[in-house]
């Protein structure tokens, strides 16, 4: 998929008129595109960060975005060829994204910081649990001792 954005946007640089890039028939609209450009982006990062999740449930990356949003490899790169072509349309929309990709973030921070501090309080109440019963085992060690004591005397 990188390759093929990649294609796409040296295509666009290599274009001498700013405008010479026509609407394509079957374009995705500004807001579907933005969708299938944030699914593009999270699925990259779960290529780079988690394939394992990705191959163990058997899903093509580019196949789910196709099926997801019923488009295809070309109508996508005929469309982000025409939205590369106007800069200020294309950083729209790359805002938009820009903003959810924040949100998930906050939101993926915020529950990495609750599990966080619940592995810390379960971690302390073993620590707490395991210092209590290191006390019982001393009390019942000094008491099984004083009888003996006492019976030696």
């Amino acid at each position: 998929m990188r390759k093929l954005l990649a294609v796409i946007l040296i295509l666009v640089c290599s274009c001498k008129k700013p405008n010479a890039i026509k609407k394509p028939d079957n374009l995705i609209g500004k807001d579907k595109m933005v969708q299938v450009l944030y699914d593009l982006h999270m699925l990259s990062a779960t290529k780079s960060s988690a394939k394992e999740v990705l191959s163990d449930n058997s899903i093509d990356a580019d196949q789910y975005v196709f099926t997801k949003y019923s488009i295809d490899s070309i109508q996508l790169a005929k469309s982000m060829t025409y939205y590369a072509s106007k800069p200020s349309e294309m950083a729209e929309m790359y805002n938009v994204i820009n903003s959810r990709l924040e949100e998930q973030k906050k939101i993926f921070e915020k529950e990495r910081d609750s599990i966080s501090k619940k592995n810390k309080l379960k971690a302390k109440s073993i620590k707490l649990k395991d210092s209590l019963l290191e006390e019982r085992k001393k009390e019942k060690m000094l008491t099984a001792e004083k009888p003996q004591q006492d019976s030696i005397e």
